[in-house]
């Protein structure tokens, strides 16, 4: 049991150290403009758009991956506990968190998608609105 846990909090570690390392790089871009301002600008829009897909698939997986551990610490309790393993109490706890998992879940997809947009996807559209406006006001650009 503590074996697993430690290997979840390995995984989850790596995933976060990963993300925080695409981070610094996608940071290091935003101070570094290439010759052509707006391919730079285009390609940090499209770098901060998939950041922003992390942050909503990560918070979407956080949910069931907790509650699958707190099933699996029931599970570990309950194999440590003297007697007779009680099948029927942890299949009942099982379908529980399966249940209130899918309630909350729905919940925390449109409370995750709102959030997200009103902190930084209104934004981003606001920019990219006026990326394809300059588009459209360059004269000898073809778009």
């Amino acid at each position: 049991m503590e074996l697993m846990l430690a290997a979840s909090m390995l995984l989850v570690s790596s995933i976060l150290l990963i993300n925080y390392y695409q981070q610094l790089q996608l940071l290091r871009r935003m101070g570094q403009p290439d010759i052509q301002v707006r391919a730079h600008l285009v390609a940090l829009c499209a770098g901060l758009r998939q950041r922003l897909r992390f942050y909503y698939r990560f918070t979407l997986a956080t949910l069931p991956y907790m509650l699958l551990m707190l099933w699996a610490f029931h599970v570990g309790k309950e194999l440590a506990h003297p007697g007779a393993f009680h099948w029927k109490f942890i299949l009942v706890l099982a379908a529980a968190y399966v249940v209130l998992g899918a309630i909350v879940q729905v919940a925390i997809i449109y409370l995750t998608r709102w959030y997200l947009q009103r902190l930084y996807g209104q934004h981003l559209d606001r920019f990219e609105a006026n990326l394809r406006e300059l588009d459209e006001d360059e004269p000898g650009r073809a778009g």
